[in-house]
């Protein structure tokens, strides 16, 4: 039947108006050309003009309602916009050749240009050929809809529109904070007591499931459950999502990454190899793994399923599945059934979501119209949260609740060819949330479906894909990556997207829920694909696909040369690229090739290249032929050196060098990329003075600069004055950080957001040792260092940072204080961080400090009060004597600051390490304090009771006679300290850790002790009651001659303990381990014992009954 102008703008949809306003501004620039290679296709340009503005018109007034097309109208939008592709495709490279043959020429213009092909007759005409196609494409296509009912009718109003194209994601609230999740509450503690629990039939692991259907919450319960048990598993705990019909080989190297971060196993090993790794840290100590969105049950049988529950005795593993059949196969101990949210809750939360209060309903007559639409959602708290998000952009206008509420939308439902089988259950009233986005949201919001299933998405490199693909609006005033991250928020704002952090990178990211993730992939249909491509596919992703070198033999066909988007395989290892010129976007993160291969030249559309995690080491010539590249990262791979050609890249905006360890040299020419916005890192020459390095001066022109920037090797005299101050840097006013590292090669791996702890102490001692101080006057004379100095304090004079940084890092500056050091320009400067600077000998007071790291500077004895300051950490500061009242302060670190004696009032204070000081007397009672860790302060003798102190390590405070009673104290760790004879009653004691206290002579009784661990303690005689002791590992103990019964013990490890001759009965053992006990004689019978293991007990005569044994060794 023939179509209305309405139905056919559903059939073309917004991801098209999308394509169709590119493609009109691309047609309209070259038409401005003027050239006479132009002119010979004039005729068709103007043509496809007007078609793409008809077109373009006919979107942009009507409804669109893509959700009621049949199957025949998504095949109609396919083909229309496979029309728009090429078009696009062709006209973007005509451009391309353009722009490499001016720059291969060395002319401006585009007559001169075609002088220098060799095809100059035939290269208009064939344009025009091209152009001709697509018009006549074009003229096929619209013969499907009757020509009269396709003239443009302009609505004054629509009850029917729900979106607006003047929507404005810069004017939209800011998202709401993470707000506590509603009606679950009682959810968790049930969960939660039974992964705390250990009932007698439980065997080394517990599996506990969550069951429900999508969007009713079990991850966010889930998550719930993880943070809440923090303090119970501490670090061993592990999130792992599975998703739909996960590759076995995949799954595996999931968990090992998890589990196993400091593994150097490489990870396209054998699967046995991957599952010893895995078992191996699995069986250190119990841990809680959630193994989130599981679908179904192949991957599980046989070896994983054996890998994850031969483990240590009280771990537990926490499921959320939409299938009870999956609780069922696990055997799961215990399977909660999540219920829809009642409706009071329903009604709270979508309130909550929607910023409204019933009082602002009810005043606009809008209550029974709000719980209608609450009603419709079905108890589902994703869908109650988005709709409520969508209603909070809504006035407070009836009719436009109304819309919303009596929307035929509600009503639909998945078509039933099996060909959208592969989308699962899209929720209707998604539907709704998604119709409300302007265009370009619509398409960004597509566009995420590329990356799997519960994949997080980095944001910065989504921001950049979706600018790579024309997907954001270009405003004069603001930048597209402004627009982009407005674009981000509002999506979230929406909850359309969530967002996310790294835990370990510190990263931002984004993440779609499974069921979003569907729907947009189903909006998406053939252009997008996770396996393989077809003539319709342009965007393909390779992305934890097992067998990737035989993926890409079967992606290097026909038809394949269409794509748009590759995202390939970590597990790749070579490709090449004659057969994808259409790429604008190309992912090698995390691949294992070490060389990106010539063939990237023939890529002229590309705009995107994400190297970052490679083992790429080289960049061939030929990348300076991506005129149109605007992203290029880098970022942790292995690159050593970057080529001349990259001053080439005239439209480069970003150039990822963030955590570069191998980079040594940059060919001079970073100068001519003006557009750049992005550059972590700016390294100036080598220590040869190359003179092809980089020169400080190439920043001059580079004022778009924003974020942060690295400016490494301005010591050694490889700077001169006056080029720094050619560099203007305090004139790139757009940089909220900046970093001054005078030495090359700064040491990446001394994290100055990492914790303070044995690992990091190591290197700083390797940089700051006794024969490192700044002192060194065995290689340097006094003049020399004079002079250094100096030289020094005139570069930093001359590169004064912007006055709107909020970061400003200073590292191996030999010179004194600049008469620009933090005076009170620098308002917004939140994070301060100096690091061997031997000659700034006082820290300025700034009202806006949020965090200051101050390592290695020998002339600072005093830190002054700080009204603001939230984190210190202070290291390698041999004259400081104290720290003064930090009224805010939240955090403080101390390390190897040995003259310091006291540490003013820190009523704020939460945690609190210590290290290496050895002047210090006392620490102070610290009212709010949750965490401290004191180490090798050897006159400290005492530590006051703090009421709030939930985790506690002492170790090598050879002093320390007491530890007072702490009545909130859960974790307690003491190693070394030979004058400790008591340790006094802490009534929520979870967990104790006692090594090399010899004066050790009692532990009084724990009653809510768990773990205890007590090795080389030889004056302690016996163990007090500990009646809900669940896991005993002794050691090295010469006096313990028997280990009390305790009711709850499940797991006992004995090793070194010359005295011990008989174990008696436990009757909730479960696992045995006894090691060196030369006196051992008997085991008495343990009736649920399962494990057991006996090396070296050669008095040991008989082992008593074991009914429940499987394993013994």
């Amino acid at each position: 039947r023939n179509k209305t102008g309405a139905e056919m703008a559903g059939v073309i949809g917004a991801l098209a108006e999308t394509t169709i306003s590119n493609l009109l501004g691309a047609v309209n620039n070259l038409l401005k050309e003027k050239a006479d290679v132009i002119l010979n296709a004039n005729d068709d340009l103007k043509n496809l003009q007007e078609k793409l503005k008809f077109y373009q018109k006919v979107i942009k007034d009507a409804d669109c309602k893509p959700f009621l097309s049949s199957e025949r109208d998504k095949e109609l939008e396919g083909d229309f916009k496979d029309v728009l592709y090429d078009a696009e495709d062709i006209i973007e490279e005509y451009r391309s050749k353009i722009e490499v043959t001016k720059k291969d020429n060395g002319s401006t213009s585009t007559n001169k240009v075609f002088k220098c092909f060799d095809e100059h007759a035939s290269f208009p005409l064939q344009l025009g050929n091209e152009i001709k196609k697509i018009n006549e494409r074009l003229d096929e296509i619209k013969k499907n809809w009757d020509m009269d009912l396709l003239k443009p009718k302009l609505k004054e109003s629509s009850q029917d529109h729900i979106g607006g194209e003047d929507d404005n994601p810069g004017e939209t609230t800011h998202h709401i904070g993470a707000q506590p999740p509603i009606g679950r509450e009682n959810d968790k503690r049930v969960i939660v007591e039974k992964l705390l629990s250990n009932g007698s039939g439980e065997s080394y692991v517990s599996i506990i499931s969550i069951v429900g259907e999508g969007g009713i919450g079990k991850t966010t319960l889930a998550k719930m459950v993880f943070n809440e048990v923090e303090q119970q598993f501490g670090k061993r705990r592990w999130w792992v999502c599975i998703s739909e019909r996960p590759n076995r080989m995949d799954l595996l190297r999931k968990i090992l990454k998890e589990v196993c971060k400091e593994s150097k196993a490489r990870l396209d090993t054998s699967s046995v190899d991957l599952c010893y790794e895995i078992r191996t840290e699995l069986r250190r100590e119990r841990f809680l793994l959630v193994l989130d969105d599981v679908w179904e049950l192949d991957w599980w049988q046989g070896e994983v399923e054996n890998t994850l529950t031969s483990v240590a005795t009280g771990s537990k593993i926490l499921i959320t599945s939409r299938n009870i059949n999956v609780s069922e196969g696990v055997g799961a101990l215990y399977m909660h059934r999540l219920p829809i949210l009642p409706e009071d809750e329903s009604w709270n939360l979508f309130l909550n979501k929607a910023v409204r209060t019933e009082n602002d309903l009810a005043s606009h007559n809008l209550q029974d119209i709000a719980k209608k639409i609450v009603k419709k959602c079905g108890g589902l708290p994703l869908l109650i949260q988005t709709i409520g998000s969508l209603m909070q952009t809504k006035s407070m206008e009836k009719a436009e609740w109304k819309v919303i509420a009596d929307s035929v939308i509600w009503e639909w439902k998945m078509p039933a060819s099996s060909s959208f089988s592969q989308y699962g259950n899209i929720l209707p009233g998604l539907i709704l949330s998604y119709n409300d986005l302007p265009s370009y949201l619509r398409s960004c919001f597509v566009y995420c479906n590329i990356f799997p299933k519960d994949q997080e998405i980095e944001r910065e490199g989504l921001i950049m894909q979706w600018v790579a693909h024309g997907l954001i609006e270009e405003k004069e005033e603001v930048g597209v990556e402004v627009t982009a991250n407005q674009y981000i928020e509002d999506l979230i704002r929406r909850c359309l997207i969530e967002e996310t952090h790294d835990r370990f990178y510190r990263g931002i990211y984004v993440k779609l829920h499974d069921i979003l993730h569907d729907l947009a992939s189903y909006i998406g249909g053939k252009e997008y694909s996770h396996a393989s491509a077809t003539e319709h596919t342009r965007h393909l992703s390779l992305l934890g696909v097992d067998d990737a070198e035989a993926a890409m033999q079967c992606n290097t066909s026909a038809a394949a040369n269409k794509l748009r988007t590759l995202l390939l395989s970590e597990y790749l290892s070579s490709v090449e690229f004659t057969n994808f010129k259409w790429l604008r976007v190309l992912s090698f993160r995390g691949c294992q090739m070490d060389e990106l291969p010539n063939s990237i030249e023939f890529l002229l559309l590309l705009k995107y290249l994400d190297l970052s995690w490679s083992e790429v080491r080289q960049l061939p010539k030929s990348i300076g032929k991506l005129c149109y590249l605007q992203t290029l990262n880098l970022s942790y791979s292995k690159i050593e050196e970057l080529p001349e050609e990259m001053g080439k890249l005239c439209n480069l905006r970003y150039l990822g060098l963030e955590r570069t360890d191998c980079l040594t040299f940059i060919v001079e020419g970073l100068g001519k990329l003006t557009n750049l916005r992005t550059l972590h890192r700016f390294l100036i020459r080598d220590d040869k003075g190359d003179t092809r390095g980089c020169n400080i001066r190439e920043l001059k022109d580079l004022n778009k600069l924003k974020g942060e920037l690295l400016i490494e090797g301005l010591g050694g005299g490889r700077v001169k004055v006056i080029d720094a101050e050619k560099a203007q840097l305090k004139e790139k006013h757009e940089l909220i950080g900046v970093k001054l590292e005078f030495k090359l090669n700064w040491d990446y791996k001394v994290d100055s957001d990492s914790q303070m702890g044995e690992d990091d102490e190591v290197d700083s001692a390797s940089e700051v040792g006794e024969n490192d101080k700044v002192d060194s006057a065995s290689e340097v004379g006094e003049d020399d260092k004079v002079d250094s100095a100096s030289n020094q304090r005139g570069l930093l004079e001359a590169l004064e940072p912007p006055h709107g940084i909020e970061r400003l890092g200073i590292c191996d500056y030999e010179g004194d204080r600049p008469a620009w050091y933090l005076d009170t320009n620098y308002v917004e400067l939140q994070t301060l961080q100096l690091r061997r600077c031997p000659l700034l000998a006082t820290v300025v007071g700034i009202k806006s400090l949020k965090k200051l790291e101050v390592y290695g500077c020998n002339m600072l004895k005093t830190l002054a009060n700080m009204p603001t300051l939230e984190s210190l950490k202070v290291r390698d500061c041999g004259s400081l004597e104290q720290v003064a009242e930090m009224p805010a302060l939240r955090s403080l670190e101390v390390g190897r600051c040995t003259m310091l004696k006291t540490l003013g009032n820190m009523p704020s204070l939460e945690l609190l390490k210590v290290r290496d000081c050895g002047s210090l007397e006392q620490v102070a009672e610290i009212p709010a304090v949750r965490s401290l860790e004191v180490g090798r302060c050897n006159i400290l003798k005492t530590l006051p009771n703090m009421p709030t102190l939930e985790s506690l390590q002492v170790d090598e405070c050879g002093s320390l006679e007491q530890v007072a009673e702490m009545p909130a104290l859960r974790s307690l760790e003491v190693a070394g300290n030979n004058m400790l004879k008591t340790l006094t009653n802490m009534p929520a004691l979870a967990s104790l850790k006692v090594f090399a206290c010899g004066s050790l002579e009692q532990v009084a009784e724990m009653p809510a002790l768990r773990s205890l661990r007590v090795v080389g303690c030889n004056m302690l005689m016996t163990l007090a009651n500990m009646p809900a002791l669940e896991s005993l590992e002794v050691g090295f103990w010469d006096s313990l001659e028997q280990v009390a019964k305790t009711p709850a013990l499940m797991s006992l490890e004995v090793g070194g303990c010359k005295m011990l001759k008989t174990l008696t009965n436990m009757p909730a053992l479960e696992s045995l381990k006894v090691d060196e006990s030369g006196s051992l004689e008997q085991v008495a019978e343990m009736p649920v014992l399962k494990s057991l293991i006996v090396y070296r007990c050669n008095m040991l005569k008989t082992l008593a009954n074991m009914p429940a044994l499987e394993s013994l060794e």
